[in-house]
């Protein structure tokens, strides 16, 4: 998850970078997210399919690979119309290894906490990016291709750590967990179908759909945002996404604790949090449509924003699984974070091409 923060992150902080190397407008740019999409989509047709030939080892390396190979495209700065299309690939692989370690982490004890701690260890990749990415492009003068390099190396890394941990989480272990299931269970159809047709999948995906679309704008345009509407330098722009993604990583590990004991379900707990991130987010499109923050109230408001939109993935992935049999936990996992991630790239492509029509200044409006 750490790895899938860093690449999530890394176009909201080169967007400008990029718009500039290549020439292109805001709304060209919002094609990446597009391609990321039909990368996800694609991963939830095949992740229940990967699941049951290679097991958990052989979704996580082949999700880590897809995030490996786009890196290494755009190493060389390819034209952007394969820049654009190695996000997909990307899309596939982050799809893939979100999917497996929900479904994963929701089965064991003390899952909240986990959960928490997973899904926090995407928001400490998101921190983590834009500080590497300051550094690199001084160091590199602005040459963004040295930082898919590191990206690469990273990935490497990723995949080395999966083998060492899931060695033995192959295709047969799978399919053996899931006949043992079964003969505790009444069995479930797990057909793509059946769990289109299923209610609880389709309002949860709906859900997934608007938190994931207004976590991915703030971290994809915020920076933008700041750099040109706002005047702020780009260092400090970079500076205030981080407290964004310490927000985000405070509020599901933190939080995710705080969850199993100040709540009587998650269902309330994600009732609460949806609330303040709305309340959050209003007071600081009112305050910036008046006047602009300084950076010290920016930061706040933004790291705030951050620590409750942080654990409605973990907490509705938790409350899903609950609600599902073990037979149908992959296939749904897969629907959801695919079809309801579609918030995570069309967020930001519908910003992208709002902004194109309105300007940046009306940014917040568009988040809200």
């Amino acid at each position: 998850m750490f790895f899938i923060g860093m690449t999530s992150q890394t176009i909201g902080s080169l967007i400008p970078l990029i718009t500039l190397y290549y020439k292109i407008s805001a709304s060209t740019i919002s094609l990446i997210f597009i391609s990321q999409l039909c990368g996800s989509l694609i991963s939830a047709l095949v992740i229940e399919l990967v699941h049951k030939v290679v097991g958990r080892l052989g979704v996580l390396i082949l999700g880590n690979l897809c995030i490996i190979m786009m890196s290494l495209i755009n190493v060389f700065k390819p034209p952007i119309w394969l820049f654009v299309m190695s996000y997909g690939v990307a899309g596939l692989g982050m799809g893939l290894l979100g999917g497996c370690m929900n479904v994963f982490i929701s089965s064991l004890k003390s899952h909240n906490e986990l959960m928490g701690i997973l899904h926090g260890c995407f928001g400490i990749g998101g921190i983590v990016l834009p500080v590497i990415i300051n550094k690199v492009l001084e160091w590199s003068f602005n040459d963004f291709g040295i930082h898919y390099l590191i990206m690469s190396w990273v990935g490497l890394l990723v995949c080395c750590c999966v083998l060492g941990s899931f060695w033995k989480e192959d295709g047969l272990k799978y399919e053996y967990e899931i006949s043992v299931l079964r003969d505790h269970e009444a069995f479930q159809d797990n057909s793509l179908k059946n769990i289109l047709e299923n209610k609880v999948v389709c309002w949860f995906a709906l859900y997934l759909f608007f938190c994931t679309g207004s976590e991915s704008s703030v971290g994809s345009w915020l920076v933008n945002y700041l750099d040109n509407a706002k005047q702020f330098e780009q260092s400090s722009a970079n500076f205030i996404m981080t407290f964004f993604w310490i927000g985000i990583t405070m509020g599901r590990i933190i939080l995710g604790f705080i969850t199993s004991n100040l709540f009587q379900n998650e269902y309330r707990a994600n009732l609460v949090y949806t609330t303040m991130s709305l309340l959050i987010i209003l007071i600081f499109t009112t305050i910036n449509l008046i006047t602009t923050m300084n950076q010290t109230l920016t930061m706040l408001m933004i790291f705030i924003e951050g620590l409750f939109i942080g654990p409605l993935f973990p907490t509705m992935s938790v409350t899903l699984m609950k609600l599902l049999p073990i037979e149908n936990q992959v296939n749904a996992m897969g629907v959801v974070s695919s079809l309801g991630g579609t918030g995570f790239t069309i967020g930001p492509f519908l910003i992208g091409m709002m902004v194109q029509l309105t300007g940046l200044e009306l940014f917040p409006i568009h988040d809200l």
